[in-house]
């Protein structure tokens, strides 16, 4: 009997299961508390995306508000392999081809030509611009742009502050854009670059996918993150980081779209 009872004393086992029962406790309340404290961020941060993503439309051309006037109807084949044609251009080429389209547009007019005549060619302007606008390309220099070559108003790019580089937003309006980057500005430079990686992330995905349309959205995500934490200006590394995930990507996209 006194030997069961010593055994009994002596005997540690169920001592670790007792830790464990408290550790893993202690544990699962840290969960909880670190859920509840990041959940409103975090949340906030979602909506603010979908939001701007599900209302997104393609961009075409730049002001979004030209349409074809001539190249319509039974001459929508001659559109459609122009733009295969354009499509196929290096960006040197597309370049000289929108420049050379465009003045053509000027001479026409100082020539008091036909409206029918100058809006063909107005067309064909429309369909290097949309290509231009895809790439990511700037009017070249002396050229006139679509905005004004056609007499529209407004354009598209990036809104927000930062946004200064000559890209134009693919996907996102401008409006889309001003409130991704309002949702960001909460979050400290490091924390945009990680955000970041998520967007360049689904950008690959789309991309391995033969999503384009994916990757111009992400492409403008990344973008008005990048314009954000570069605008701030208080971590060279976070910006750096920044500009070396967007250009990766926008090298990335310009492969597929040519």
């Amino acid at each position: 009997m006194v030997r069961v009872i010593r055994r009994f004393l002596f005997c540690d086992r169920g001592a670790v299961a007792v830790d464990w029962v408290v550790l893993s406790a202690a544990i699962v309340g840290i969960g909880v508390a670190s859920v509840g404290a990041v959940r409103s961020g975090t949340n906030a941060l979602g909506e603010a995306i979908n939001a701007a993503l599900t209302g997104a439309t393609v961009a075409g051309n730049c002001a979004g508000d030209y349409t074809l006037q001539v190249l319509t109807g039974d001459l929508a084949g001659e559109a459609d392999s122009l733009a295969s044609e354009v499509g196929n251009l290096s960006d040197s080429e597309l370049l000289a081809g929108y420049a050379e389209v465009s003045v053509k547009v000027e001479n026409l007019r100082a020539m008091n030509e036909t409206d029918d005549y100058i809006n063909s060619v107005l067309d064909r302007a429309s369909i290097f611009n949309d290509e231009m606008q895809a790439r990511g390309l700037s009017t070249p220099e002396g050229s006139t742009s679509f905005n004004d070559l056609a007499g529209l108003s407004g354009a598209c790019g990036g809104g927000g502050s930062g946004a200064t580089s000559d890209y134009q937003l693919q996907s996102l309006t401008a409006d889309d854009a001003t409130a991704v980057q309002t949702e960001l500005d909460q979050y400290r430079s490091p924390e945009i670059v990680d955000f970041m990686q998520r967007f360049a992330d689904d950008f690959d995905v789309s991309m391995a996918n033969g999503d384009v349309d994916g990757m111009g959205k992400s492409l403008d995500l990344l973008y008005v993150a990048w314009q954000l934490v570069a605008a701030r200006g208080d971590d060279p590394d976070a910006t750096q980081k920044a500009a070396d995930t967007f250009n990766r990507a926008q090298e990335a996209y310009l492969t597929v779209r040519r």
